[in-house]
């Protein structure tokens, strides 16, 4: 009986481990350099933002990973992300939301994706 509670405990708390933290990809494809401000998440139906990353220079071509913290609890939320950046000639920032043609990600998307939202700045989002 022991055997099997620790079993149970171990199990849950590697669970709470692999949902504790997911990542964003984000690809610079608009055909000069970037600065991004910062990348966030939000999941559907809470109002508090979780921001991943800050002010990153990505060259043309150029991509980083960022790892977001977020809670366990949350694991299979719907979520958006936003990424506000400025481009290489520009004054004021662009701020875009992914996914681009729907309010947000499937359930499913971390899993169906090796744990990673990719999203990508176009030369058409400068």
């Amino acid at each position: 009986m022991v055997k099997l509670i620790l079993l149970i405990c171990v199990s849950l708390s590697a669970s709470s481990v692999l949902a504790s933290q997911m990542q964003i990809r984000l690809l610079n494809q608009s055909g000069q350099e970037i600065k991004t401000e910062k990348v966030w998440w939000q999941a559907a139906g809470n109002p508090r933002p979780n921001i991943c990353f800050w002010e990153t220079v990505l060259q043309d071509g150029g991509s980083m990973i960022g790892t977001c913290s977020e809670q366990p609890s949350v694991d299979r939320w719907k979520r958006k992300i936003y990424a506000r950046f400025y481009c290489v000639n520009d004054v004021l920032f662009k701020e875009i939301k992914y996914p681009r043609n729907r309010s947000t990600y499937d359930r499913n998307h971390l899993n169906d994706n090796n744990g990673v939202y990719t999203i990508r700045i176009f030369e058409s989002d400068c």
